[in-house]
């Protein structure tokens, strides 16, 4: 069973979090017909966000995700929480980190100019 099966539960989630301030909008597994690797779910995120891709930049941990936001035409900073760095560069991620700490505001900017 998926973890989030409503909009309820999303917003539950992000409650839990402290992050429901966070995100101007949120996409989830409810909202598309088709899941990764399908790209759908960031096609439809740029178009609510009314957002060309070339301003976009995708953070995955999961194969299937990296593959979905290629296939968006959005490049990928893999996070490696479950997967390997090396694998996550392998699979088309631009960069790869270990979580998000590594990562600072400047560093995305330009990695965002750079693709």
């Amino acid at each position: 069973m998926d973890l989030f099966q409503s909009h309820r539960d999303i917003e539950m989630g992000l409650e839990k979090l402290g992050m429901t301030e966070t995100f101007e909008i949120i996409i989830g597994k409810v909202d598309v017909s088709q899941g990764k690797p399908h790209p759908e779910v960031y096609l439809k995120a740029m178009a609510r966000l009314g957002l060309p891709r070339e301003n976009c930049i995708v953070f995955e941990d999961s194969m299937a995700g990296i593959q979905s936001a290629l296939a968006a035409g959005i490049p990928v900073a893999g996070i490696a929480s479950g997967h390997s760095k090396e694998e996550l560069l392998k699979e088309g991620a631009s960069l790869a980190v270990d979580d998000f700490r590594e990562l600072q505001l400047e560093e995305v900017l330009e990695f965002i100019r750079q693709n």
